[in-house]
C-alpha cells in the first residue's frame, strides 16, 4: 500500500528509511566546513567575515559595471542633428 506524500513526511520527520541519511549529511557538512574555516566557529568573528565578504561582493560588481561603462562608447558614435 502506497503512502501519501504527508504521510511520507511524517514517517520521514519520524526517523523512517532516510533519517539516518540526514544525520549523517548534516554531521559529514559540519565537519567539511570546520575543516575549511580551519577550526570551530565559535572562535571566529563572524560579523568581521560577513563583513569582508560583503566588502568583496560589492568590489567585483563594482568591476563588473565599470567594464560595462568601459565598454560601451555608443553615446559618441553616431552624428548629432544640427
Amino acid at each position: 500500500m502506497r503512502r501519501t506524500p504527508r504521510e511520507d513526511s511524517r514517517y520521514l520527520a519520524r526517523g523512517g528509511e532516510k533519517g539516518g541519511f540526514a544525520d549523517t549529511f548534516a554531521k559529514e557538512i559540519a565537519a567539511e566546513i570546520e575543516a575549511l574555516i580551519g577550526g570551530p566557529v565559535d572562535k571566529w568573528d563572524l560579523e568581521a567575515i560577513e563583513v569582508a565578504a560583503r566588502r568583496k561582493a560589492l568590489r567585483v560588481a563594482t568591476r563588473a559595471i565599470e567594464a560595462r561603462f568601459n565598454a560601451d562608447h555608443s553615446d559618441k558614435s553616431a552624428p548629432t542633428l544640427a
